[in-house]
């Protein structure tokens, strides 16, 4: 992450970028998707019973979704400072870098003062990882490659080019949408497990993830930019209520050959626990 930072900060020649943007962790979106994410969820499954693991992941998608509303606002203060400091705008936008980078050293420092506590008891010798859940983790696994593909049309980085080219929006009018948005998506989090205890975790995910596709493809239709940006607004309401659901589906249907913590009566049959929840 710190390497990422300064590369981004200091190379200017598009191919190094272009490295740099594939094996590094910045994320054009507001979510995660490097290596810290599985290491995480993994470790959380760890401290919880079966049954609250949607409320567990719901609180920490919050915090991460906050955090991620805050940067998407503070994105705006290096056009602000510039304008005002009259410097630079190009090298004020790679200051961002620059506290990406000096952030990630506060980060390192937090995830070295965890105890042991969070690690998963080791296998015995001759046990193979996912020795009972590995049907169910290799089907799960192509699902989500699927869903990932599509979500990766719309990031928000193109989200946020789309909105710049298409309603001529300034960098604060969109820093401030997207700080509206994930607070929005950050709150529909802590919905999650009152709708997961009710429904169930696999129509959370269908039941909120589909209304919210269809209001970002209705967004992309409108005329002027106030109908889009409520349309998207809608959207950011809804389509991450189904993150926690997720998250917590696939730490319980993995068996404890995993070394995840779960009841006997949560292991017995992990198919049909998949296919039927």
């Amino acid at each position: 992450m710190f390497a990422t930072g300064i590369g981004f900060a200091t190379v200017t020649a598009f191919w190094p970028l272009f490295v740099i943007a594939v094996a590094g962790t910045l994320n054009p979106s507001a979510s995660d998707v490097s290596l810290f994410l599985p290491v995480e969820e993994a470790s959380l499954a760890e401290t919880v019973a079966a049954r609250d693991l949607t409320a567990v992941f719901s609180r920490y998608n919050v915090g991460g979704a906050l955090t991620g509303a805050i940067g998407a606002l503070a994105s705006a203060l290096p056009a602000i400072i510039a304008a005002r400091m009259h410097v630079d705008a190009i090298a004020a936008d790679r200051s961002g870098f620059i506290a990406y980078a000096v952030l990630s050293l506060i980060i390192a420092s937090i995830y070295w003062l965890l105890t042991p506590g969070i690690e998963a008891e080791p296998l015995m010798p001759g046990a193979r990882p996912l020795a009972q859940s590995r049907e169910i983790v290799i089907r799960l696994a192509a699902l989500f490659s699927v869903y990932a593909f599509g979500g990766g049309l719309a990031i928000q980085s193109l989200l946020a080019l789309y909105l710049f080219r298409r309603f001529h929006l300034s960098i604060r009018i969109a820093a401030s949408f997207f700080f509206i948005t994930g607070l929005l998506g950050a709150l529909s989090q802590l919905a999650s497990s009152w709708f997961v205890a009710r429904i169930g975790r696999i129509r959370t995910m269908a039941y909120t993830h589909i209304p919210a596709n269809l209001c970002l493809m209705i967004a992309g239709m409108m005329p002027n930019a106030g109908l889009a940006l409520a349309f998207l607004m809608l959207r950011a309401s809804m389509s991450s209520m189904d993150v926690p659901a997720r998250q917590s589906y696939v730490m319980a249907v993995v068996s404890d050959s995993s070394s995840l913590t779960r009841t006997s009566s949560e292991t017995s049959s992990p198919p049909y626990f998949a296919f039927h929840l």
